[in-house]
């Protein structure tokens, strides 16, 4: 009972201080709604969706402003880096990277690829469907054997 208790009682925490922290933007957002219903011509209801929606635009705005920043600013592995004003000053000692060996002899020689054409020769000529035909019956060959 104890072990389930200890288990379940840190998602109860956390979907309570969720539910707080939601009546508490609520309650701040009802009341600048109410704030600014007093002020302009509107139901408490329509202000609040219009501050609300501000409120998306804004947030909106400073995400894709920050994340264009963060883009122009660095790229990912920046911190690999040095910072710009450290100087490595051991460049000589820097090791050059091995040669890559060429590939095998197998692999550089270009493949041979089968030629397209036919290499097999006819003995006869080919019978053109307008021809006589060959079986000496005297009509054309697209009337006789050729269907």
């Amino acid at each position: 009972m104890r072990a389930i208790l200890l288990t379940v009682l840190p998602a109860i925490l956390l979907l309570i201080a969720i539910g707080v922290a939601v009546l508490v933007v609520a309650a701040i957002f009802l009341g600048l709604g109410w704030v600014l219903a007093l002020v302009f011509p509107v139901s408490t209801m329509e202000a609040t969706v219009v501050l609300m929606f501000v409120a998306g635009v804004v947030a909106f705005y400073f995400t894709l402003s920050d994340v264009a920043q963060a883009i122009r600013s660095q790229s990912p592995f920046s911190w690999l880096a040095p910072p710009d004003n450290e100087v490595w000053e051991d460049e000589d000692d820097w090791e050059e990277p091995e040669p890559v060996p060429p590939p095998p002899a197998w692999r550089r020689s270009p493949v041979k690829w089968p030629s397209r054409t036919s290499s097999t020769t006819r003995a006869t000529t080919k019978v053109g469907r307008n021809d006589p035909c060959p079986c000496g019956s005297g009509k054309k060959y697209k009337y006789c054997c050729g269907r």
